[in-house]
């Protein structure tokens, strides 16, 4: 390592830097990607984990949350077959068409995925496959540091990635189903879990995609999952994801969007469960025209602490952007929001706004919200809004005059709330499916 690794002073960087030591000669990638995952750990060691004194984690001290670090998984996970997986998914989900690709304990399970879908239209591989022998495209997306600024999390992830999907779908062809892929947690002992995900589409080139991780088991699990993503002029994506992993989980992830002229990108990210969860994204409007459209739900109870950040980068003019996120928080849990939009001088006709809103169902429910803009353009129409409240008692008296009783009167209240959100979604079986796991958690807590 480094001299500047004596600058780490808490167990778990000392115990991130001692496991990469020990696994790095292991890692997958070309000599070039080690040399990457180096440089990648000096950064890390440079600037540790935040803590509350840095503006963008003042919310998510990981320096305090973090009391240790995990090792990856020792030798092969157990076998498990298509139904196992699709059990875990629930119904829902597991009735979705698509081409399934399969992580198991942070591992593409070869035998469970369709890797041969695209054919001649693109290029698909296991990332521990492609770090071997990195075709350009992809070396160029891992190495680039200027769409977000380094951090600690995003340097651990690209010194420990270990696999994940690597695509690219070639010009003109458009992928008619989404591509699933599933993260699914299985180890009985506390892992630690670096995937990276690389996704690249050429013009006019178009895709749904869907992340979505469960974790049946109850073992702690730290999950650093990376997803870069590229769209050239003129194509499309929907970019969706689906959390919920066990209490006991740390989930940290960061999505890196870069968009070129008359792109359109919408995602969505579900959170329903995780103990500690810290989803990061960085948009980047490169060129004129484009439309980018980031929203979400984030579901939280018990002590668990959600927290959503965003940066969203216009540098270009003519784009439009929306974001609205809603947040229900229940018992001692905790939801973070951060939306900073900048809007560049050569960033004229902007039009960029952001809403998210809390529900607290309980007295000790904490919603913290930090909306931000910053303009140097002078023809622009930017918002933004936050709001956090209890339920409405006069909604939740005219349906108790109507005969419902308060536990379904409630129910159907946050599944409105939570509704205005879904309904952003295309796909009618994902939507579908993540309006059964509102329903889902709401019969947890509620009745």
């Amino acid at each position: 390592m480094d001299a500047a690794v004596n600058t780490l002073t808490s167990k778990a960087e000392l115990a991130f830097a001692e496991t990469f030591d020990r696994v790095k000669a292991e890692l997958p990638g070309a000599d070039s990607v080690h040399e990457l995952r180096n440089d990648a750990m000096r950064g890390f060691a440079r600037t540790g984990l935040p803590n509350r004194r840095v503006e963008e984690w003042k919310y998510t001290d990981l320096y305090a949350r973090l009391d240790d670090a995990f090792a990856p998984p020792a030798g092969e996970g157990p076998k498990l077959t298509r139904d196992d997986v699709l059990q875990a998914l629930g119904s829902e989900l597991a009735a979705l068409d698509c081409h399934l690709i399969v992580l198991v304990d942070g591992q593409v399970a070869i035998g469970l995925s369709e890797m041969n879908f695209l054919g001649e239209q693109g290029e698909l591989s296991s990332m521990a496959s492609a770090l071997a022998a990195p075709p350009t495209w992809l070396e160029e997306r891992l190495a680039d540091g200027e769409m977000a600024p380094q951090n600690a999390v995003l340097c651990l992830n690209t010194a420990m990635m270990s696999d994940g999907v690597a695509l690219r779908v070639a010009a003109d062809v458009s992928i008619e189903k989404p591509i699933h892929i599933v993260h699914l947690h299985t180890a009985t002992t506390p892992v630690g879990i670096a995937t990276r995900h690389v996704i690249a589409l050429e013009a006019r080139a178009r895709a749904s995609v869907l992340e979505s991780h469960v974790g049946p088991s109850s073992a702690a699990v730290q999950h650093n999952v990376a997803s870069d993503v590229s769209l050239a002029e003129g194509a499309a994506m929907h970019h969706l994801k689906i959390q919920q992993e066990s209490d006991s989980a740390t989930h940290l992830s960061t999505w890196r969007v870069a968009l070129a002229a008359s792109t359109n990108y919408d995602a969505f990210q579900f959170v329903g469960g995780t103990g500690l969860t810290r989803n990061e994204i960085h948009l980047s409007f490169n060129g004129e025209h484009a439309r980018g459209g980031v929203n979400g739900v984030f579901m939280g109870a018990s002590e668990q602490h959600i927290d959503t950040t965003l940066f969203v980068d216009h540098a270009a003019a003519n784009c439009v952007n929306r974001m609205v996120f809603k947040g229900v928080l229940d018992d001692a849990a905790r939801g973070v929001f951060q939306g900073k939009i900048m809007v560049r001088q050569q960033a004229q006709k902007t039009d960029s706004n952001e809403m998210v809103q809390g529900l607290l169902l309980s007295e000790r429910a904490e919603f913290d919200s930090k909306p931000e803009l910053e303009i140097f353009a002078d023809d622009v129409l930017c918002g933004h809004g936050s709001t956090s409240g209890q339920i409405d008692e006069d909604l939740l008296f005219y349906l108790r005059a109507r005969g419902i009783g308060e536990l379904e009167a409630r129910s159907l209240l946050i599944q409105a709330f939570a509704g205005e959100a879904l309904e952003l979604i295309e796909n009618e079986t994902i939507r579908e499916a993540l309006g059964e796991a509102v329903r889902g958690w709401l019969a947890h807590r509620i009745g």
